[in-house]
């Protein structure tokens, strides 16, 4: 019966990192994302996370927002940019802006220090773990019973 459970979650597993990988498809920075089992005598499960690099992090900010910030030049005597900015994705799964990336306004600014007013989380891990887990004990509750069923 384990091994029929464990075979269920491996197969949900993958297919919540296709989800990811569905959502992150056109960006220009796209994470890996690893499906990691846990097994234990009291639980089985899986967490998907996004890869450990640049592409990660920029995932994590994207989903998870970030909080007001100040950006300064570094490299370079001033930061330029065009401005106002309206981000390609919106919160919520499959809510995407049409027309490509995000969209820049015709107005250059040239600053040696901005102060970012952060990144509106966009909640992709909320809404798949939202559908996931109701359908995970559902694919696991299926798998039981047919375990029963071969064990007569």
């Amino acid at each position: 019966m384990r091994d029929e459970i464990a075979a269920e979650l491996k197969k949900a597993g993958d297919d919540v990192r296709k989800n990811y990988e569905a959502i992150t498809a056109n960006w220009r920075h796209k994470p890996n994302f690893e499906v990691r089992f846990q097994t234990t005598a009291a639980y089985i499960g899986f967490l998907v996370t996004p890869s450990e690099d640049e592409a990660g992090r920029i995932f994590g900010w994207v989903d998870m927002g970030t909080k007001p910030h100040s950006i300064r030049a570094r490299r370079v005597p001033y930061l330029k940019f065009r401005w106002p900015y309206e981000p390609k994705t919106l919160p919520g799964l499959g809510r995407v802006r049409l027309g490509g990336g995000g969209t820049y306004g015709p107005n250059w600014a040239t600053k040696k220090e901005v102060q970012h007013p952060g990144t509106e989380p966009r909640n992709f891990s909320r809404e798949l773990t939202r559908y996931w887990v109701p359908e995970s004990r559902r694919r696991i509750d299926n798998a039981i019973r047919r375990a029963r069923r071969r064990m007569g």
